[in-house]
């Protein structure tokens, strides 16, 4: 947890984003916490798409339904980012 205290304290040397940007997280993920997330987003000007009841994993190690719905949902919403913003 080291590296995130780190980020923290150097969020104030971030400036806006060059390129738009996508911060997926899960409202469940213990490894990084909403304040850091939300201070990133503030920062750097990032989008923010919250995966509800899931955590930090998204589902990625689990062999279920309801993982590879979580999994379809963080594809779907990176392919429709890139879509909206790097194609041409």
């Amino acid at each position: 947890y080291e590296s995130t205290i780190r980020f923290g304290e150097n969020l104030a040397k971030y400036e806006k984003a060059i390129m738009p940007t996508l911060v997926i997280r899960g409202t469940e993920d213990q490894m990084v916490s909403d304040e850091i997330v939300n201070a990133y987003i503030d920062a750097t000007g990032a989008n923010k798409f919250s995966l509800y009841g899931s955590d930090h994993s998204y589902g990625f190690y689990s062999e279920d339904a309801a993982s590879y719905t979580l999994m379809d949902t963080v594809a779907n919403v990176t392919a429709s980012f890139f879509a909206q913003h790097f194609a041409d």
